[in-house]
Order: structure tokens, then sequence, then C-alpha cells
């Protein structure tokens, strides 16, 4: 089939908040149909979802009538050549996708994070690597340990919602799963998950991205990010606090451990920092682009990471740990520097570096933005997304 001749449904639920995932759907479609591409879209949203009664809620987490309604019928009435699902939490459930399967229309998974084996996202709890629901073959640990919004009752809807999903043959129904780095891909199937034919495709930076160039300040390091534990952003305050530096630290986020970074930064702090709250997207991608650097001190595997492409495509190399995707997006001394975040040594000696040498920032910052590999760029992500859809229509 010519690509041209495509017509894709495309489907997404978005969160209350909005997130990198309802970026994502934005910017795909948009990108589909600059391509040609004929693009059907529905997006559907928790909101409507949470104003559900406790039982409805519930049942809705296996079958809910409304959305199979609407999909139905817009299979019915535009016979879309294949559909790509975003993220299903909680309005796309199983028996949506068993009705597309038996309609006989092929499925596209993204999977934006690690939800499939880990209801939590991180495999990450209580400080540490944890494994017990991927191990266990059951989400039950979730629920013990409140791993979803540190409710029980949370923690059961989406332990339910999960396995509603793998009783009822998500796997064996998606056509094609997109993941997001060879480290996501890796650690979905080293964790159980079943799926067949995972395919590679990264986000990308869309092409009307434009941030106003900025004289850069080498010596301003950033923070863009949660904050929480596993986001490593109590190891980096007090790595910072621990000399005596030349740099001036900006942290932007929110999270549940807001409150002890406002105490961390506000306690025997020798160092210039600053903690700045409801920055606006751009705002923040401006502030980025006159920094010397981002840190990521994440603790975590991250499957990926939109800021970190965002920061290397405006000239701002990326101080981080070596963990996840970041080893896959990051060329070390050329476009960035990795460090230990458990090692507050080694975090250390990566802050002193710059300090002392901030004109190599510089360098690496002018690297990173002309060495940007193209598939994070919007037309060839593009294309790799339409063969996607043309390989999972020659599979079928």
């Amino acid at each position: 089939m010519d690509p041209k001749e495509l017509k894709v449904l495309v489907l997404h639920n978005s969160y209350l908040k909005f997130g990198a995932e309802d970026l994502v759907f934005q910017s795909e479609t948009e990108g589909l149909k600059k391509a040609g591409i004929k693009v059907l879209t529905y997006n559907f949203s928790n909101k409507d979802f949470t104003e559900l009664p406790t039982l409805k809620k519930f049942s809705a987490l296996k079958s809910n009538v409304s959305t199979e309604t609407i999909v139905s019928g817009i299979i019915a009435s535009e016979n879309p050549d294949l559909i790509h699902i975003h993220n299903p939490y909680f309005q796309i459930p199983i028996r949506l996708y068993q009705t597309i399967h038996k309609l006989g229309v092929p499925i596209v998974q993204t999977l934006h994070n690690l939800r499939m084996v880990c209801p939590k996202i991180s495999l990450w709890r209580n400080g540490r690597d944890c494994k017990k629901c991927p191990k266990s073959g059951s989400y039950l640990p979730s629920v013990v340990h409140k791993c979803y919004r540190n409710s029980y009752k949370d923690s059961a809807g989406m332990a339910l919602f999960l396995r509603n999903f793998k009783r009822g043959g998500f796997e064996e129904m998606i056509s094609t799963f997109i993941t997001l780095s060879d480290r996501h891909k890796e650690l979905l199937l080293k964790n159980g998950f079943k799926g067949k034919n995972l395919v590679v495709k990264p986000h990308f930076i869309p092409d009307e991205f434009q941030v106003p160039e900025k004289p850069k300040k080498l010596d301003q390091l950033l923070f863009a990010g949660r904050y929480s534990e596993e986001k490593g952003i109590l190891q980096l305050i007090e790595a910072w606090k621990a000399e005596k530096r030349n740099s001036h630290l900006i942290l932007v986020g929110q999270g549940p451990l807001e409150e002890d970074v406002k105490k961390e930064i506000s306690s025997n702090n020798p160092n210039k920092t600053t903690m700045l709250e409801h920055m606006t997207r751009e705002e923040i991608l401006m502030l980025m682009q006159e920094s010397g650097a981002l840190v990521v001190p994440s603790l975590l595997e991250e499957p990926f990471g939109l800021v970190n492409i965002e920061s290397l495509s405006v000239g701002t190399p990326i101080l981080a740990s070596k963990k996840g995707a970041m080893r896959q997006l990051i060329r070390e001394g050329k476009s960035g520097m990795f460090f230990n975040p458990e090692d507050q040594r080694s975090i250390l000696k990566t802050l002193r570096f710059h300090d002392e040498q901030p004109e190599v920032f510089r360098e690496m910052g002018n690297y990173a933005k002309a060495n940007i590999d193209p598939i994070y760029r919007e037309s060839p992500n593009i294309r790799a997304l339409i063969k996607i859809y043309s390989d999972t229509l020659s599979l079928d």
C-alpha cells in the first residue's frame, strides 16, 4: 500500500494533568498529517473516569461501553487501515482491544513507560530496585506496597486494570509494540513482558520547536524534573552543598519531595541555589537553552526522557547518571558526562570539572546541537513511524 493512502485511527487517554504522553500524541498526529497521512483521532480523558461511582469505576477497568461504542462507530464509518493506541489508562480497557481485534483491524501500541511490568513504572521502591511484580507474575505486591499514588484503592485499581490486560490477551492481540529505546525494550522483555514484534522508535522534537537563543551562562546548572526519591534530587543537593562552588544551580519541578528540597537548599548551603515554581514549558526550555548543562541524577533505568533530547537540541550538554536510555542518548565527553548518582565522590568529581572548565561545556553544547541523531527530528521520525505502519500491515 502507498503510505499516502493510509488511514490511521490514533487513540489516546489523557491523565488529569497534561504530560509528556499528551505532547507525544499531539506531535505525532500533527507530523503524520503534514506527511500526507489521513489521521483520525479520539482523545479520551480520565476526567470522565474520575466522575464515575466507585463500583462503576472498577467495572470500567475491564469494559467501558461508552468508549467501545465510540470506537466501534468510528471503525464502522471510517474503516481505518490500522489503529495506533498511546496511553490506555484508564478509558481504553481490555474489552476495547478485544473488540478492535475481532473486527480485524491491526493495532500498533506505543509503550510510553514500564507500566506493563511495574504499576509504579519505575521498577523502584524504598530506595532500591524492585522486581516483585515481574518475579511473582502478579501485580498484588504493588497493592500491598501502595505503589500507585500511595493508595491501596488506587493501587488495586491499577493492578486490576493491568491484570485484565494480561489475562485478556493484550500481548497477543497487538501487531506491533513501539518502545522508546533499546534499553526500554530490553527492560520490558527482561521483566516478563511477552509481547511480540517490539520495535524501537523514540520521541522527537517537532519542526516548529524554536527557542530564542540567549548568551550562555556557563556557570549555570539546571535540574528540570520531578522531586521524587528515584530521580536522585536529594543526592544531587547533598553533593552540591558539600563544597564551595562557582556555579549556580537552578531547580525546576514539583513532586512529593518538594518540601524536603526546600529544606535542604536552605540549610547549611554555601552555594547559590534557586528553586523556581510554576514555570511553563516554554519558560523551562528558554532556561535550558541558556544553561551551561542539564543535570539528570536519576537513580532509575529511565526508558527515555523527552527533556534530554530537548536539552541536546538547544545546545545544552547533559551531566547524567549512566543508566537506562541515557547511555544511548549521550556521547561521553562529546555531548555530556556520566556519573554514579549513588556515589557522592562521582557526583563531586563531575561538579568540580564543571566548576573548573566551564568553557568545555560550550564546546559540548555546540557538538550536541550539531550532532543530535536525525531520528530525534520530526521528518525522519515520522518516516520511521509510517514504515512501522506499513510493516505492520504486511504482517497482517
